[in-house]
């Protein structure tokens, strides 16, 4: 399962993970496969020419197995606490979902070089988009809604202290500026495996995470900054102390000029007990069990009961809101044993387990596309190592 470097970077391999992320243009929303999903697929079933069932593959094939066993006793849980507002198209959506996630680990376990190069891609893709967005509002005053003239909703932007007058929240090609901060995290944590110095550019886009005022994004920012130059401060050392310099002057420059809300993202911090996507994300959950009955606690009221539908903003509060303790327990292991077995470092472990507390639903490819591209390339990273110590000691 070694790269290799020989490859080249193809239009149709930056599409292919370009339309994966693209989560906020919901049409059709298939249980949470949007139209781009379908058309990420389609590039990947035509670029694919043999499907190789290696050791690493029946690796992979089991776990997801597991997974559509979980799903199928949760749906039945489902069945039992509520037969009346199922959310069939979300359980049809899954296994999209899961066929999906077999046919890309299947094209990219022996191309993580490309893999690498096309998320990169992807990141820098989405910054421009987000940076052009905010420049036209503040150089032009004109507002550059992505996600309206294609889904025809609006972007998630303008409320309360925000509105069309004197600032807004930026999101690029996501409808609101927490999904966008959590977009650029999950796959930076799948850049610096390939990467170990971050460029101008990579700081860059993580500024755009405190100019989005995203204040959950911002939280996850500064660990994961925290992460990086713990790990890597050996490495380069001088060489990262002068761009954490420049990232910071450009953070004080864009305070300096109002250009970054730092009030608002303090008062957000701070009060986070009280802040509506807080208690969206995480802090229901106690309220939601007062509310189960002693099995509804230990396995969930199920996985497509729409009755819960208010308090499934993270990975984790769907985990235990929809399949309980032990159920939602057991995902949880299945997650780290598989990041365990393909030699994912201990920090992306502890970066994983805190964007969990994000948005993503594991029902959508954009979640399964995060992980398995951390196993691919911290698999291929370590196999390479292994490769060269060995033949350094022969």
């Amino acid at each position: 399962m070694l790269s290799n470097t020989n490859q080249k970077l193809e239009a149709t391999q930056v599409l292919l993970v370009f339309f994966s992320t693209l989560l906020s243009f919901y049409f059709p929303s298939l249980g949470g496969i949007r139209l781009f999903d379908i058309f990420s697929f389609l590039i990947l079933i035509f670029i694919t020419k043999t499907f190789l069932l290696d050791q690493v593959q029946v690796r992979i094939n089991n776990f997801f197995l597991i997974f559509t066993y979980f799903i199928l006793i949760s749906f039945i849980i489902t069945l039992i606490n509520n037969t009346v507002e199922i959310h069939f198209t979300k359980f049809i959506g899954t296994f999209f979902t899961i066929i999906y996630s077999l046919f890309f680990f299947n094209y990219f376990k022996d191309r993580s070089q490309i893999l690498f190069s096309a998320v990169n891609v992807v990141v820098y893709i989405h910054a421009a988009f987000f940076y052009i967005q905010y420049l036209t509002f503040y150089l032009f005053g004109a507002y550059i809604d992505f996600i309206k003239p294609i889904t025809g909703n609006d972007s998630r932007n303008i409320a309360g202290q925000f509105n069309l007058d004197t600032s807004l929240r930026f999101s690029g090609l996501f409808s609101e500026a927490a999904a966008y901060s959590l977009f650029i995290l999950t796959f930076f944590s799948i850049v610096i495996i390939g990467k170990k110095r971050l460029n101008l550019f990579d700081f860059g886009v993580l500024l755009t995470i405190p100019l989005s005022t995203s204040a959950s994004g911002t939280v996850y920012l500064l660990f994961f900054l925290l992460i990086y130059f713990l790990i890597h401060i050996e490495s380069e050392f001088y060489k990262k102390a002068i761009n954490a310099v420049l990232f910071l002057f450009t953070f004080i420059f864009a305070f300096y000029f109002n250009l970054l809300k730092i009030d608002y993202l303090k008062e957000k911090i701070i009060g986070f007990q009280d802040n509506s996507s807080y208690l969206y994300r995480v802090g229901n959950i106690d309220k939601f069990f007062s509310l189960f009955n002693e099995n509804q606690i230990l396995f969930g009221i199920g996985y497509t009961n729409m009755d819960i539908v208010e308090n499934k903003g993270s990975t984790f509060s769907a985990l235990f809101v929809e399949h309980g303790i032990i159920l939602g327990g057991i995902f949880l292991i299945s997650i780290l044993l598989m990041l365990h077995y393909f030699k994912v470092k201990y920090y992306i472990f502890f970066l994983v387990l805190l964007l969990f507390m994000g948005t993503y639903m594991y029902s959508q490819i954009q979640f399964w596309v995060w992980i398995l591209s951390v196993c691919i390339l911290s698999f291929n990273n370590q196999f390479a190592k292994d490769v060269y110590y060995n033949e350094k000691a022969l």
